[in-house]
């Protein structure tokens, strides 16, 4: 009779983990991200990949069949208003997935730099600020306080297309701004804030008193907030010329001229 041989050992087959499902970032800065996928079935850990081309044909620093082993990772380092893509695969302890769906994601632009205020009068100033490559308009904030909190109603976050805008104000008062910087993606972090002063209202000049042959009081009302003076005495109503010693002449109350 023929002889029937055993079974042979049985051999363990690791199957392809499931490829994961890239989703949308969240957290996006002008200088990082966060990658999010849903977890794969089977899958020990991830592998990702960063790039600025679809094609993944470069990486972005590290970020090449990077390591992770939950659903998210935060991507740093990265360069303001540029996109990125990226990848994801799950591995098990023998086996690596087909790559995820690939995702794209851009950065928000830097912040612009405020520039001191110019065209500064009783009733308003110019807020100024440096341009950022790629923006397509910017949100500027004007306050009472360096808090920023509360805002003035006209001036709450409000879109300006180019680098500068004017600002209607209240005389002698000081007022705060900061601008941010907004692409496709939404608006970059605040600005430094710039400190302005408007000038004070000119004050109401009163009759002359204690008048004698050669010397009078000049007398003004005297005004809130106000730290001196500035007066000019002259022969002209023109003020063409003045009286020596009063031209511009720091004072800080009425005066014997």
């Amino acid at each position: 009779s023929g002889w029937t041989t055993g079974y042979s050992s049985a051999a363990t087959v690791q199957t392809l983990p499931q490829a994961p499902i890239a989703n949308n970032v969240t957290t996006i800065t002008s200088s990082s991200f966060t990658a999010t996928w849903d977890l794969a079935t089977g899958a020990t850990g991830y592998r990702l990949d960063v790039s600025t081309n679809s094609s993944f044909s470069t990486y972005v620093g590290s970020y090449q069949n990077f390591a992770v082993s939950g659903s998210s990772v935060l991507i740093i380092g990265l360069a303001s208003n540029t996109p990125y893509f990226y990848r994801v695969r799950a591995v098990n302890a023998t086996r690596t997935s087909l790559n995820s769906n690939t995702v794209t994601a851009t950065t928000y632009t830097g912040p612009p730099v405020a520039l001191p205020a110019t065209n500064i009068t009783t009733g308003g100033f110019t807020a100024n600020w440096s341009a950022v490559p790629g923006a397509s308009s910017y949100l500027l904030e004007v306050s009472l306080n360096n808090s920023f909190f509360p805002l003035l109603y006209a001036y709450n976050n409000i879109s300006v297309t180019g680098t500068s805008k004017n600002i209607l104000a209240s005389p002698n008062t000081a007022y705060y701004y900061r601008i941010r910087a907004v692409n496709a993606t939404g608006p970059s972090g605040s600005s430094n804030f710039i400190t302005v002063l408007t000038f004070p209202s000119a004050p109401q000049a009163l009759p002359s008193t204690a008048i004698t042959s050669n010397s009078f009081t000049a007398n003004w009302a005297a005004m809130s907030g106000i730290t001196n003076y500035r007066l000019d005495v002259s022969t002209s109503s023109t003020f063409a010329t003045f009286v020596t010693g009063y031209n511009n002449l720091s004072v800080t109350g009425t005066i014997r001229v």
